[in-house]
């Protein structure tokens, strides 16, 4: 078993819920359901010899010093380096877990969301408290969610302001979900796009 003299996991909660308040309770139940889960991951990659610091796929750079194509060069990078394509993303949660991205879903039908997303020793973890609908409006909110907390954690890890975090977070999780020459071949670019547009094609990358 791996002890914290072997590899301190220190903790930080770098991010949390824009969707309400998360009163001390929450952060105290998810900071160690987080920290727990995060532990098990790194016993399962010390186990099997893999043990490495996580390293964030892009370099976020200050908004003020990005160019207007920055945000779409980012995902384009992302999807690269995830070896993600243009193809639709089945499983968003396995998709990031795959890549060493920690996440818990805990269903609760009756709530708000609540996201509290953090690192600990150099790992990321996104914890999802609230329902989990199949309806698409729903599902696609969880699928942005989920992926605009890792890189939001991602990006305050690499000591981006938290402004900037969140910022860039939701519209690089937006561009990695719905790519550019995807909404390009079917409607001729983002600015052309309504929201029904967008609505219908993100059904197709789920």
């Amino acid at each position: 078993c791996l002890s914290e003299a072997i590899l301190p996991l220190g903790s930080s909660i770098v991010a949390k819920s824009t969707d309400g308040p998360v009163d001390r309770y929450e952060m105290q139940v998810g900071h160690g359901v987080m920290k727990q889960a995060v532990r098990a991951l790194v016993e399962r990659l010390y186990a099997s010899r893999r043990v490495r610091r996580f390293t964030p796929p892009v370099v976020f750079k200050p908004s003020s010093a990005l160019e207007p194509r920055s945000i779409e060069a980012m995902a384009d990078k992302i999807r690269h380096r995830w070896e993600l394509g243009t193809a639709p993303i089945a499983d968003v949660v396995q998709t990031i877990e795959e890549r060493q991205v920690t996440v818990i879903v805990k269903t609760a039908p009756n709530m708000s969301p609540r996201v509290i997303a953090g690192a600990y020793g150099g790992w990321p973890v996104v914890f999802w408290s609230g329902p989990t609908s199949d309806t698409t409006v729903e599902q696609q909110h969880f699928r942005l969610r989920i992926l605009s907390a890792a890189l939001r954690t991602m990006a305050l890890m690499r000591g981006l302001s938290a402004n900037d975090a969140e910022d860039q977070a939701g519209r690089v999780a937006r561009a990695v979900l719905l790519p550019a020459n995807r909404i390009g071949f079917h409607f001729g670019g983002r600015i052309s796009v309504t929201a029904e547009n967008v609505l219908a094609l993100s059904s197709r990358y789920k």
